[in-house]
C-alpha cells in the first residue's frame, strides 16, 4: 500500500487508465473476432466495408491514445482490409 500523497495519486491513475486501455483492447479482440468470421464465410450484421470502416476508427483512436503502437494499428488495418476485400 503507497503512503506519499503522490504514489496514492499514481495508483488512483494507474487504474483508471487501466480500465480505459482493457475498454479499447476489448474493442479491438471483438473487432478481430468480427474479421475472423468474416474470413472464415460465416455471416455477421455489418457488410465488410462497414467493417473496415469501423475497425480503421477504432485503431487509429486506440494508436492516438497511446493503447497501442501507430504501427501496430498501420499493420492492422492492412491485414484487415485485404482480408475483407476477398470477402
Amino acid at each position: 500500500m503507497a503512503h506519499l500523497k503522490s504514489s496514492k495519486k499514481r495508483e488512483r491513475r494507474a487504474k483508471r487508465r487501466t480500465e480505459i486501455n482493457r475498454k479499447w483492447r476489448n474493442s479491438i479482440q471483438e473487432l478481430r473476432k468480427k474479421v475472423r468470421r468474416v474470413e472464415q464465410g460465416k455471416e455477421i450484421e455489418e457488410s465488410p466495408e462497414e467493417l473496415v470502416e469501423k475497425a480503421q476508427k477504432v485503431l487509429d483512436k486506440a494508436s492516438q491514445k497511446g493503447v497501442i503502437h501507430k504501427n501496430k494499428a498501420a499493420r492492422l488495418k492492412s491485414r484487415w482490409s485485404k482480408k475483407l476485400s476477398k470477402a
